[in-house]
């Protein structure tokens, strides 16, 4: 996410969630 630094956040949560799937 590139838009703001809370949807930034938002994605890298996102990302640790697929990683540990």
């Amino acid at each position: 996410g590139l838009m703001t630094p809370i949807i930034r956040n938002a994605d890298q949560k996102t990302l640790s969630a697929i990683s540990v799937e």
